[in-house]
């Protein structure tokens, strides 16, 4: 969870309660870790991101983009990127990702975004029938 998410909660459950204390440090510079850390959600394996989140409810499809590819950049590993946002905001993700800065970055690294009703949808159902992140991949929306 990123660090500046950590007071917010969902249904009087603060998410501080379901992450981990403090990101490991991934890195050995100082600002990568930094950057790391603003990610709104992390799926670490073996001390190893595998997955990252961006969920952009208000704040910026650009940035939110931004942040993942910076990830994925300063990680070189391969890691599965994901947006998530409204369904009201589909458009807006497909616009800024058709963008001639994220060409090369798509093409690499081939994130992937999901809306919100599809995820709330197949959420039960997910947990149920999958034990990492990959259950999420099903529902998924590629570019």
């Amino acid at each position: 969870m990123a660090n500046n998410d950590n007071s917010k909660e969902f249904n009087n459950e603060k998410f501080s309660f379901l992450t981990i204390r403090k990101l490991p440090s991934l890195t050995k510079n100082e600002h990568d870790q930094q950057t790391l850390e603003l990610i709104d959600a992390i799926w670490l394996k073996d001390k190893k991101i595998v997955c990252a989140f961006e969920i952009e409810h208000s704040t910026s499809i650009y940035s939110g983009a931004l942040r993942l590819f910076d990830l994925a950049n300063i990680t070189k590993d391969k890691v599965q990127l994901f947006l998530v946002a409204p369904d009201r905001r589909e458009g807006e993700i497909q616009q800024i990702l058709k963008r001639p800065t994220f060409m090369e970055e798509i093409a690499k690294y081939k994130p992937k975004y999901m809306l919100y009703n599809e995820f709330c949808a197949c959420f039960k159902q997910i947990g149920r029938f999958s034990s990492d992140w990959r259950g999420l991949d099903k529902i998924a929306i590629k570019f």
